[in-house]
Formats: structure tokens, sequence, C-alpha cells
């Protein structure tokens, strides 16, 4: 779908709202609709480095030796000084997989994401997996978009209300922006596609927070319910479908193109929520997502992330004990419950509330596990793992200031 027939398309987009009663309604944000005029924001915003000041110097493939390879390969762990965010910048993709089956010279992380803390202490985040088979200039475009967006929600808030249908309009127009903001800085030599998702944490009222979020493509953002323990995606993830009715992997669900299109344009949702201050949002992209047995992932986030288990050193948990085929297929939670139960003296109990630096390290962890030693024959199936380029984010709703 191209840009100039964005604004006049009218349609139903997949909206998701949380049973909210008893927050009471959601209030009017007197943040305007259109952000395309918006300055670029003073408030710092913590990301992996890429420049984009040059794009017009770039070439359309990659040489052997260049000087962005350090910015365009894996950054590692990020934890913010106050510990409300923390974000996890890797790959299960060996550096072979880049220059035998993409002919690069190098490895490439085609996710990029990043994290705002706002002046009233609130964070918003942003995650976006850059299509590879665009071609590496997708890692730009995957910056460009979460650049965007959190220099656009530094200052401003998402004008959801509680007409589901306009919050999903509003969506729609802030893609729409961001596919023009990125399109008229591409040269037109170069091309690239990439997903998206944004959330954002409101301070409402006591230790509440209101959560808002768009999505499209095939990242997800979960909402961590720390005196429950247990995790909810907000957004839905519309892929293709095969012949058996099962999502295609290699389908993203939807991505910004920066030839100034929106690819399943119809797949856009918007969402909300509220969460406690005390509660964490979990972004991932699909280098998390896909490696996980049956979709169970809610299920899965929920055990990882608050079982100290997973802060074992990786090389230690790869000599432990499994009751699964690793080098060809992806755990169950019951295969996961039952390797902790045998490799470790802590019960599955109530342990203390996590930190957001645990909480990535932990999923990263889990990632590290499944994919290591899989056997590439092997990708074809659902239930293998599937190696990728994965970025995780763990934010607090805000910050105590």
């Amino acid at each position: 779908m191209s840009i100039s027939a964005v604004c006049s398309w009218i349609s139903c987009f997949c909206c998701y709202q949380s049973d909210t009663d008893q927050y009471g309604p959601l209030k009017n944000d007197p943040s305007p609709a259109d952000y395309s005029s918006c300055q670029v924001s003073e408030i710092p915003i913590s990301m992996p480095r890429l420049s984009t000041e040059t794009l017009e110097l770039l070439t359309p493939f990659l040489g052997q030796y260049d000087a962005r390879e350090d910015q365009l390969g894996s950054q590692g762990l990020y934890v913010s000084p106050d510990g409300s965010y923390a974000y996890n910048h890797a790959s299960s993709l060996p550096s072979s997989y880049f220059k035998i089956q993409k002919g690069l010279p190098f490895a490439i992380n085609m996710d990029r994401g990043g994290v705002v803390c706002r002046k009233n202490g609130s964070l918003a985040a942003c995650i976006a997996d850059g299509v590879s088979g665009a071609g590496y200039f997708s890692a730009y475009v995957a910056h460009m978009i979460a650049d965007y967006f959190l220099q656009q929600f530094a200052t401003h808030s998402l004008p959801f209300t509680e007409d589901m249908e306009k919050n999903s309009h509003i969506a729609l127009k802030l893609f729409a922006d961001c596919t023009n903001h990125v399109h008229a800085r591409t040269p037109g030599k170069l091309h690239g596609a990439s997903t998206a998702l944004l959330v954002e944490c409101m301070p409402t009222e006591n230790t509440k927070y209101l959560v808002k979020a768009i999505a499209l493509g095939d990242s997800a953002v979960f909402h961590i319910n720390t005196a429950e323990r247990t995790s909810t995606q907000l957004n839905k993830i519309n892929r293709k479908c095969d012949e058996e009715g099962k999502p295609i992997r290699k389908d993203s669900g939807g991505c910004i193109h920066s030839n100034g299109k929106i690819y399943l344009h119809e797949n856009i949702c918007a969402a909300y929520t509220y969460a406690e201050e005390s509660d964490y949002l979990v972004l991932v992209t699909d280098g998390f997502l896909d490696n996980v047995k049956d979709g169970r992932v809610n299920e899965l986030i929920a055990l990882v992330a608050f079982h100290p288990f997973f802060d074992k050193f990786f090389e230690l948990l790869m000599r432990l004990r499994k009751r699964w085929d690793y080098t060809s297929e992806l755990p169950s939670i019951e295969q996961l419950y039952q390797f902790i139960s045998d490799n470790s003296l802590e019960e599955i109990r109530d342990f203390p509330r996590p930190t957001a630096e645990q909480i990535t390290t932990r999923l990263a962890t889990y990632v590290k596990i499944v994919t290591t030693y899989y056997r590439p024959e092997k990708l074809h199936s659902d239930d293998a793992p599937k190696p990728d380029d994965y970025m995780i984010i763990t934010i607090s709703p805000g910050v105590a200031l």
C-alpha cells in the first residue's frame, strides 16, 4: 500500500484491550495525532549505535573491509544506570551463514531498537526487525524506524481513547508518517524493509501506568505481572499460513519499506492495558519468538523470567542433562521444567522479583541454549530451532524522579 492511499483507506485493524473496568475509563490524551512535523527531542535515547548521517555514501553492496562492521554487528547487553531497563542485542547465527548463504563479508544484526526515559519518569521503547531478504540496508531502515518513534514519543504520547477503531487509525497514521520519514531519508539506490513495534507507559494514578502499543510485523510486547507472575502478549502477530493452516516462519506479517510503502497494512495493531510500577514490559523480535515450541510463549516467558536457574553460566547449562534432542528440536514447557528439576537443588517456587537485567539476560540465555547446537537440515521443521538475530528489551513502566 502506498502512503498516498493510507489516509483515505478505511478498515478494521487488530485492536486489543485488557479488562480495564477496575481502573475507570481511558482518558483522552491531549497530544496531537500528527507527529510528522515534530522537532528532534533533546532527551537522551539509548539504542545500539548505527550512524545514519551519511546514507548517500552507502553502496548497494558491502565491501570486505568496511568500517561499519562494528555498528552493523551485534552490540551485546546494555543496562541503564538506574536499572529501570535493559536490552540485549545479539544473534545466534554463525558468521559462516552470512558469508556462504547471504554473500556478506561479515555478520550483520538486522534487529534494532531502544528506550527513552521521558521527563515525567515514564519509559517508552521501540523494537524493529530488518527484513533480511531486502538486503543489509534493512538494518538501517530498522534503526531509522526505532529512532523516529523514540524521538517523537520522548515528548509526546499516543492519543488513544476507548474508541478502538479510532486508535487503529491513529496507529495507521503514525506508521504512515514513519514510512514517509524513512522514504525521504533513503537514497534511491538503496532498498530495505523492517517490522516495527512501539510501547509507551504513562502514569495515571497511585502506582498504575497506562501501557499503549502499536505494532506491525512479527515482533511482540509482553506485560509481565510480577505480583501474579504471569506474562501476557499485548499484540497479535498475523503471518501468512501454509496449506495446513500453520503460520509461515519466514513471513514477517507486515513491514515498512524504504520505497514508501507499507506491506500488509491491515495487520497493524493498536493495544492498551494497565500495569503496576512493579511490573515489566518485554519487547522481543522473532529471533526469540520462533524458538518457542507450540506457541506457548506466555508460559515460557513466565517460567524463564522469574527463575534464577537461567542465571547460571551458559557453558555450565550446556553441560547439564537435557531430555530433548537439542540438536534438532525445541523443548516443550514440560521438558524445560524437567531440565530445571534435574539440574537444580532449588524447587520451582516464588523467587524474588527479578530486575530488568535479569529478565533480559535469562531470556537471552534460553535462546542460546536452544539454538547453539542446531542442525541446519532441520530448519524446515516448526519444532526445530531457528538461529536468527534477536533483540530483547525489558523496561519498567517508569523510574523514580
